[in-house]
Formats: structure tokens, C-alpha cells, sequence
């Protein structure tokens, strides 16, 4: 892999950043919290303009590319500095090509200003199993729930992965439409890192 010069200047200012911002002293201090980050350092990430690398700047991104994410999250992982970064891009790459642009419009600016977003995909542990289990009904509610939701506990957006008649789609739900417990937090081996199991049965769609 070959970094543009404008990539190249990126791996700098994002290793030193995390290199600073992320000693290992910080990181096991956010072992033991809910998030698993830092809302102080996670905005300062954003003023970066790092949580709209990846987007279009006609919703609010850099017009980097998905390329530009790779010199960050290398330095991310060098420092195992845990945010809502790589969630929130896939989610917003997903919108990017799965949304119409309406629902671009509307949904990706607040990813780019830093709105943490994530994609329920898994319906069971196995990440090779391509089936769909969650329902969405003609009357467009959900049916099912997903597993191993990445930063599901401070998501703003899920992407959620269903079936609608005999097609897989993709529904969009806010955080507010969830009923009262149904984020479970999961126990993962990697404790930089945070996921749970999420409901999502009853919960009406546009």
C-alpha cells in the first residue's frame, strides 16, 4: 500500500495526535467506562474533520475518500485509541451508496459532524452466515434483533440489515425509537472496544 502525498501528510498529523492523545495510561483508563472513549477527545477528532474524511462535501465531509481513513486508523490502532470512527464510516459509506438522496441529504451531515452511527448486520455470532433473520412486515415494522452491534451503546443511527418480503434491505433507525432495554452490552476479549446485542422488534421504519 502507497500513500498519496496528501495521505502521507495525514499519517503524520494523525500519529502524532494519537501518539499524544492516547497514552497507555488513557487508554486503561477507559477500560472500565460505558462508551470505551473519551467524549472530550472523540470531539476533538471530529474538529479534525476525521468523522467526514470519507464523505462527500456536499454533506458536510473532506472529500477525501476511503482511502484517507486507512493512515488514521492505522494510527488508531498503534495507539489502541477506541472511538466511534470506523462505525460511523461504514455507516456513512453505506448510506453513500445504499441511500437515495433524500436520506443522503438528510442522514449523512450529522455523521459528518461527528453523530456516531453503526451497522447492525450480525443475527447470530457467526460472521460467515450471510442469512437475514430480522424481519421488516408490510406495515414496516421490525421483527428480530441484531448481534454484536459495534458502539451500539452511543450510536445515534443503526443501519440495520432486513428482510422485506424476498429481498434483503436496509432500514435506517434512530436511537429513540428503541424500547428500554434493548441495547445488551456484550463482553468482548478486546476491552478497547464495545458492541452489544440489540432489539430492535417493534420498531416502526419510514
Amino acid at each position: 500500500l502507497s500513500f498519496s502525498e496528501e495521505q502521507a501528510m495525514l499519517l503524520d498529523v494523525a500519529r502524532e495526535f494519537c501518539r499524544d492523545k492516547s497514552p497507555i495510561a488513557a487508554v486503561r483508563a477507559q477500560l472500565d467506562s460505558v462508551s470505551g472513549f473519551d467524549q472530550a477527545l472523540w470531539d476533538e477528532m471530529v474538529a479534525l474533520g476525521w468523522s467526514g474524511i470519507a464523505l462527500p462535501e456536499s454533506c458536510g465531509g473532506a472529500g477525501l475518500g476511503i482511502g484517507a481513513l486507512v493512515p488514521v486508523v492505522e494510527s488508531m490502532g498503534r495507539a489502541m485509541l477506541g472511538t466511534p470512527l470506523m462505525s460511523s464510516a461504514l455507516a456513512g459509506q453505506l448510506l453513500l451508496r445504499a441511500a437515495n438522496s433524500e436520506q443522503r441529504e438528510r442522514l449523512l451531515p450529522a455523521i459528518a459532524a461527528g453523530a456516531p452511527a453503526t451497522v447492525a448486520l450480525l443475527d447470530n455470532g457467526d460472521w460467515g452466515d450471510t442469512s437475514v433473520a430480522l424481519v421488516l412486515d408490510d406495515k414496516c415494522v421490525l421483527h428480530g434483533a441484531k448481534k454484536f452491534v459495534p458502539d451500539a451503546a452511543v450510536a445515534t443511527h443503526f443501519l440495520v440489515s432486513v428482510m422485506y418480503r424476498d429481498s434483503v434491505a436496509l432500514a435506517v433507525v434512530h436511537a429513540d425509537q428503541l424500547g428500554a432495554g434493548a441495547v445488551r452490552p456484550n463482553t468482548l476479549i478486546d476491552q478497547t472496544k464495545r458492541s452489544a446485542n440489540v432489539d430492535f422488534s417493534g420498531v416502526r421504519v419510514d
